[in-house]
């Protein structure tokens, strides 16, 4: 919590933003939430269920995501980028249908990766081609809204997409 509350100030924020990756907020975001905190058998923690941890997060998207276009990263990933993607989309998909039971924050996470430049694979994941239960989940769980953001600008889900060779 400290280290989320650290990185989302504004100082630090633009630091990281100009030293980092421009993939690394998505990864770290999206690893942090398909991954439980706390993992024994029959007890999960989950960052998105803990409120203090989800506030930080809702926070790390405004400063990290929201306004910063994805697409030049996205068509020029390199193919280790887009298998990490891939798996991190496995297991989004995984904890927003079987955990999360289709909480907001998890699923605007997801809807990400439904972005035209994501991996085929992950756009397939969100519309529903492997499990139409999550499309259905995710109908039910993004915002109706264009004044509630999603995790990316808007424009990145309309923009064109370009097949990556």
């Amino acid at each position: 919590l400290a280290l989320l509350e650290l990185v989302t100030l504004p100082s630090v924020a633009e630091a990281v933003l100009a030293m980092a990756p421009p993939w690394l907020p998505l990864v770290a975001f999206a690893a942090v939430l398909s991954t439980p905190l706390v993992a024994r058998t029959n007890d999960k923690t989950w960052a998105w269920a803990n409120i203090d941890i989800r506030e930080r997060l809702c926070c790390f998207v405004k400063v990290f995501l929201q306004s910063h276009d994805p697409v030049p990263w996205l068509r020029t990933r390199a193919d280790w980028l887009g298998e990490a993607l891939r798996g991190l989309c496995d297991r989004l998909v995984t904890a927003f249908v079987e955990d999360s039971f289709g909480d907001t924050l998890v699923a605007k996470a997801l809807w990400a990766f439904a972005a035209p430049d994501m991996p085929t694979e992950c756009r397939e994941a969100c519309w529903g081609m492997q499990d139409t239960a999550v499309l259905v989940l995710l109908s039910r769980s993004l915002p109706a809204q264009l004044s509630e953001e999603l995790v990316w600008p808007l424009a990145t889900y309309l923009s064109p997409h370009e097949e990556k060779e």
